[in-house]
């Protein structure tokens, strides 16, 4: 736990201080110190990428920060000596690589042990566990950086689903653009990088599920294609309850029958086939005489 908030300049400090005392060949911004020979391809954000990177988190004072991915574990010693979050946790499935955060980790208790103030105490948690990012149980984040420059698509999409069920998140910082339905991108940062000069860094919100999707032209004429016929199924039983009405009150008509009775015998034929509820409106055949 670190109990006071630092400058960037002085987090920096601090930090080289305790990569230094360890000898992890972590301690600068060198990209030949910063190699891993277990993995080629790993990098890290410099120390003076990180304050910008720091700017893009916009943290809070109940944030908990993750670093999924977090190597030796600068930035998340960083997060927690800036003071701002309420916990810094990093996830790292690399042992080396866990094991040389661990040790930062304890360099840096005692770093801040033996420079003590009596300043006011601006509490930060901060501890790194060796874990899959991916199939980690993900139960309090608020706010995440994923370094997925060389990460494979699989992984991003299960970490990805992983943190969107942890109703809290609301801020995703990564490198390669994320497309997803619930993520915003608000900008993107440029941060120093030991893979590049500038790399930049897409920075998204995270909106809630409930949230209704805007309209669209897909959705519109649905809706009306739906609401129209429903209208003219209405209406056509409306005319044909009518047509049988009216159907019904011709043929049950007394006027009708008794005027009938009275024509001659060719038209009465015809008149008195059309009364009839199934009559084909033919005229009968007159019989031979």
């Amino acid at each position: 736990m670190h109990k006071k908030s630092q400058s960037h300049q002085e987090a920096v400090s601090c930090l080289q201080k305790v990569f230094a005392k360890n000898s992890t060949g972590f301690g600068s911004d060198s990209t030949e110190e910063n190699v891993d020979v277990g993995n080629l391809q790993y990098g890290e954000v410099t120390y003076g990428g990180m304050e910008p990177l720091y700017s893009a988190l916009d943290l809070r004072e109940n944030d908990v920060f993750y670093d999924l991915g977090c190597g030796v574990g600068k930035l998340v010693l960083y997060v927690a000596l800036r003071g701002q979050a309420q916990r810094s946790v990093g996830l790292e499935v690399g042992e080396r690589r866990f094991l040389l955060a661990e040790g930062a980790r304890n360099a840096l208790e005692q770093e801040l042990e033996s420079t003590k103030t009596e300043q006011q105490p601006c509490s930060t948690e901060y501890k790194f566990q060796l874990a899959d990012i991916s199939r980690y149980r993900y139960l309090d984040p608020t706010v995440a950086v994923l370094t997925n420059l060389c990460m494979d698509m699989g992984v991003q999409s299960r970490t990805l689903n992983c943190l969107l069920r942890c109703p809290s998140f609301r801020r995703l910082v990564c490198i390669t653009p994320m497309p997803h339905s619930r993520l915003k991108l608000v900008r993107s940062v440029m941060v120093s990088c030991t893979w590049a000069k500038m790399s930049a860094w897409q920075v998204y919100d995270v909106l809630p599920p409930q949230e209704p999707l805007a309209r669209s032209w897909i959705t519109g004429p649905a809706i009306k294609r739906s609401n129209s016929n429903c209208m003219l199924k209405r209406n056509g039983e409306a005319l044909i309850a009518q047509g049988e009405k009216k159907d019904a009150a011709f043929a049950a008509s007394p006027a009708v029958l008794r005027k009938a009775k009275h024509l001659p015998r060719r038209c009465a034929s015809v008149k008195r086939s059309v009364l009839r509820p199934t009559s084909t409106l033919q005229a009968e055949p007159e019989p031979a005489k």
